[in-house]
């Protein structure tokens, strides 16, 4: 399964300050629109473990040395939030748990 297959431009190699977001859960929303629990993703990728936010996966790319770039959207009245990390060919979308059906 793969999770990181997203075009980055290269302006998005440019890190951005983290927010806080307070969604209970996060998961993450694979290319067919499912969504995989973060329990699942660290399965197949070590950078995920120990991630329960957005911000948690942005520091620990940081600590890697690599740039990392992290956007917020609206999708409706749904917050989602893409993390982009060019270096390691990472690009997710986390999606609050409570608004993606599984």
């Amino acid at each position: 399964m793969a999770l990181h297959h997203v075009a980055v431009t290269a302006a998005a190699m440019v890190a951005v300050v983290p927010l806080a977001w307070a969604a209970p859960e996060w998961l993450l929303m694979s290319r067919h629109g499912d969504c995989v629990s973060l329990a699942e993703a660290t399965r197949h990728e070590a950078v995920f473990n120990g991630v329960s936010t957005p911000d948690d996966l942005a520091d620990a790319v940081r600590r890697q040395g690599e740039a990392v770039t992290v956007k917020e959207t609206r999708a409706g009245d749904v917050t989602v939030v893409e993390v982009t990390a060019p270096g390691l060919g990472l690009a997710v979308i986390f999606v609050p748990g409570d608004s993606c059906s599984q």
